[in-house]
């Protein structure tokens, strides 16, 4: 255990005298020890003279009926700040001596209730053979008591300039409160771009957010050393959760759509295939699985893409698609995928594992073979929240989201697919940009391009931008 700069180490001093008495004062009888204690109290800059008023000594051993107790109050501003506790008429023997320092007793209020249970701020314990006709000088070190230091609240959501205060405690192992001085608490943050801190004479500390992103607020109890912290996120506070898709009825979307190409061999660009798409927001149906969505119709296509919002996040809960044969298939995440925090601030991530349910649908609408996917993942980080143009719009808060997409077999460390898309509140997806890690073929391991998209215009008007 650290030894601590308050604790009483070189201060409690313990002198042994036995045999018969001389000219010290301190005397015991014949064939008996004794014990004395000498306490320096410091100087009152330090953690013990300013939470710390009474020494406790503890004294048990085989010789003893029952544990003798000795306690030295801290002496008064202005007088001698050395306290002096004889232990006399021992019998010679094995002795376990405890030292424990303890606040000062609380004061007695009229009509008040009192604290009776004593939580010691710091305790050590020494073995000693006390042989008579010997002299012995001991030092006592005190460690602290404090196994634990919390901070309240356990984590911090705020806007840029918005502040709020922590307030740190520690705890002995058996959960009880132990008085500290809050100006021994060390605070610190671990990205000062984003956060700032002071601290007031009670040791609270104040954070205020500088700039979007995720930090740590740290605090150590400078004498235990035992340490805690605090997650942190900043956002600019301008962003409304759970508005980023208008889930009206009939809402639209229009997209210019590129897809890229490439000769499988060199790897060069096949000329790219500009097209225009559309979507439009549907009323809420249950699924398959019974779960509750928005279908978001591409109208082009022909395909769904089933979403899930609630007050702060939204989800997809799978999609309709057709291939280039004119196979229709049915697509189910169990469970939905998280796919957009939408009070989340720059640093932000999450991950989805999960399993992927497709049912190839007959001509008439019957659900014909199902296979599943396991174990699919899916990793998402918010990278940046700023200004953003797209088709001459100018937006002035997107989100930007990165989603990878791993190989759960192993056999590929690098993320299979990575996909860069960006919202705007009260508008949704405004930008994609889709890449594919190329595995064989023309410069394997490397990322193409393989499809963007871009927002044309969004109605209703008076939900846009």
């Amino acid at each position: 255990m650290q030894r601590l700069a308050f604790i009483l180490a070189g201060l409690i001093m313990m002198a042994l005298f036995a045999g018969c008495s001389g000219s010290n004062s301190l005397t015991s009888t014949a064939g008996s020890a004794g014990l004395a204690f000498t306490i320096e109290w410091p100087a009152p800059t330090r953690l013990i003279p300013n939470k710390a008023g009474v020494i406790r000594l503890t004294l048990s051993g085989s010789a003893l009926a029952a544990p003798v107790t000795k306690e030295a109050p801290r002496p008064p501003a202005g007088e001698s700040q050395t306290s002096y506790l004889p232990i006399m008429g021992l019998t010679p023997g094995t002795y376990t001596i405890v030292a424990e320092a303890f606040p000062p007793p609380a004061p007695i209020i009229a009509g008040a209730l009192r604290q009776t249970t004593e939580v010691a701020l710091a305790r050590g314990t020494i073995t000693v053979t006390l042989v008579a006709g010997q002299i012995l000088n001991q030092t006592i070190t005190m460690d602290s008591t404090i196994a634990e230091v919390r901070v309240a609240p356990s984590s911090l959501s705020l806007t840029v300039e918005g502040s709020a205060t922590l307030m740190a405690t520690a705890y002995d192992a058996q959960n009880n409160l132990v008085l500290i001085d809050p100006m021994l608490l060390q605070w610190s943050v671990d990205h000062t771009a984003v956060a700032t801190w002071t601290v007031d004479a009670n040791g609270f500390a104040t954070v205020t957010g500088l700039a979007d992103g995720n930090t740590t607020v740290r605090v150590i109890e400078g004498e235990s050393g035992k340490a805690a912290e605090v997650p942190v996120s900043v956002g600019t506070g301008t962003v409304t959760p759970g508005t980023f898709f208008p889930f009206e009825q009939d809402a639209q979307w229009q997209f210019t759509e590129t897809e890229y190409e490439y000769d499988y061999l060199t790897g060069s660009p096949m000329p790219p295939v500009t097209t225009n798409t559309s979507s439009v927001m549907q009323a809420m149906t249950t699924l398959a699985n019974g779960v509750m969505a928005y279908p978001l119709y591409h109208q082009n296509s022909n395909e769904y893409t089933y979403l899930i919002s609630d007050a702060t996040t939204l989800s997809m809960a799978g999609g309709l698609e057709n291939d280039d044969n004119g196979v229709t298939t049915r697509n189910l995440y169990s469970p939905p995928v998280l796919w957009l925090k939408t009070n989340g601030v720059v640093g932000d991530t999450w991950s989805w594992t999960g399993n992927m349910e497709s049912t190839q649908m007959n001509p008439d609408g019957s659900s014909g073979t199902t296979e599943t996917t396991s174990n699919i993942r899916l990793v998402f980080t918010i990278k940046s929240i700023g200004p953003l143009t797209v088709q001459d719009i100018a937006y002035t808060n997107a989100i930007e989201v990165e989603m990878l997409t791993y190989d759960t077999t192993g056999q590929f460390t690098e993320p299979l697919h990575k996909s860069y898309s960006w919202y705007v509140d009260g508008v949704g997806l405004v930008k994609e940009e889709m890449y594919l890690y190329r595995m064989f073929g023309a410069n394997p391991g490397s990322y193409v391009l393989e499809k963007t998209m871009e927002l044309l215009s969004f109605t209703p008007a008076s939900l846009a931008y």
